[in-house]
């Protein structure tokens, strides 16, 4: 299991925060408790300035006219605008600039790492409204993101809090001058015309007439879905890479399978099953009341779904929970990437964008960033560099510092 998580050593399993709080154990319990009104999302406090009020951090009728607003990023029309147009123009000059660049002996070679990061941020800058994303601008970017992740994944840092929130604080400064702010006033320019298309959330804002919008709520709303979208996409597609690239061998029949984005739809949500990235998902109990397992919670007590048990739950996924399998059998009801997107009225909105949805009446079926990633670093051929081995942190956070791969078809 070369690919497997660090933390399916049980001596390295992760137990952020208090590993006293109650935890879920299994997936019917992590489900049950991401859809009870029971539990809130009232848990960001101490990264208030990045999350209070957005679609991740609030409940009740902000979320609920957050999620109608919000939405409409995530139509058909909009899904096969960003399919057709942004994803595959991103492809295009990435993969381009890397046939570019070849090694001595004839491969274009890559980090996936750095390769996959600039893919989804520019892909996430479009969803976002951010304009003029040029080269020097992506690395800026990518530098402000990776920052305020820190402050977004707080209660996970091991360094001092209060640092890490100053050093977060001033990067959301710097994001909006350099980025929200720019583009706020570009819109809002052809919003008082009244030529404002819905065609991304900063727009999707600017014309929602249901909420009063302070540019402190626009500027975390983006944030939000800059640092949501953008990492975990990048890192879900390089752990795609790693699981194809050890279990094709074994299984030769699969190869065909490839050119489909209905199979590649299938291994995205098994790679997303074995690597939810977070594997706790935060929840406060609303009310006194009790977790699945009986366990007594007070109002205001947090309490940790456990994502990594859920998704390794053999009622569930069945046996060999901890193999890759795109093969596998689920049990009726089950999500096929367990609960990596959460579950219940809080479930991630931007699902379909990663994972594609299924034809519907008057829509076509749309296959997902995930799906038409994989399948285009596979039409380029891509496999490990043999020269150069994937490199892992020293921690039990599940992700690569490296991947280096070349492509025999560049």
């Amino acid at each position: 299991m070369s690919n497997a998580c660090p933390a399916h050593d049980p001596e390295r399993m992760p137990l952020p925060l208090d590993p006293t709080l109650p935890r879920t154990a299994t997936y019917a319990d992590g489900a049950e408790v991401l859809r009870s009104r029971a539990f809130s999302v009232d848990v960001y406090h101490e990264n208030a300035i990045l999350l209070g009020g957005t679609l991740l951090g609030s409940d009740g009728d902000r979320h609920r006219h957050l999620k109608k607003i919000e939405g409409a990023l995530f139509s058909a029309a909009h899904l096969a605008h960003y399919e057709l147009k942004v994803l595959s123009a991103v492809v295009e000059d990435e993969m381009a600039a890397i046939a570019a660049q070849r090694s001595e002996d004839g491969f274009a070679r890559a980090d996936l790492i750095p390769l996959m990061r600039r893919m989804t941020l520019r892909i996430s800058a479009a969803v976002v409204g951010l304009d003029d994303i040029d080269d020097e601008r992506l690395s800026m970017l990518t530098g402000l993101i990776a920052r305020l992740g820190d402050g977004i994944l707080i209660q996970w840092t091991t360094r001092d809090h209060a640092e890490v929130m100053r050093d977060a604080a001033a990067c959301k400064v710097e994001f909006w001058t350099e980025f929200v702010e720019p583009a706020l006033t570009k819109r809002r320019k052809l919003h008082a015309a009244g030529e404002l298309p819905n065609t991304d959330l900063i727009s999707v804002i600017l014309n929602d007439t249901t909420l009063e919008w302070s540019d402190d709520e626009i500027l975390k709303e983006t944030l939000l879905h800059m640092t949501a979208a953008a990492f975990t996409t990048a890192t879900a597609v390089t752990h795609g890479i790693a699981e194809l690239t050890d279990w094709l061998p074994n299984h030769p029949e699969a190869v065909e399978k490839l050119a489909d984005p209905a199979f590649l739809r299938v291994v995205g949500m098994e790679t997303l099953r074995l690597h939810p990235g977070r594997h706790v998902i935060l929840r406060a109990a609303a009310e006194s009341t009790t977790m699945p397992d009986g366990t007594a919670v007070e109002a205001g007590q947090m309490v940790l779904v456990d994502k990594f048990h859920a998704n390794m739950d053999e009622d569930a996924y069945g046996g060999g929970v901890d193999r890759f399998d795109p093969y596998r059998t689920l049990a009726e009801g089950t999500f096929p990437y367990g609960l990596s997107f959460g579950a219940g009225r809080h479930q991630c909105l931007g699902k379909p964008l990663v994972l594609g949805t299924p034809e519907g009446r008057r829509t076509e079926a749309r296959d997902g960033t995930l799906a038409l990633l994989l399948g285009a670093l596979l039409r380029a051929g891509v496999e490990r560099d043999p020269d150069n081995p994937p490199v892992r942190p020293a921690s039990v956070h599940d992700r690569y510092e490296s991947f280096p791969v070349r492509f025999t078809s560049l």
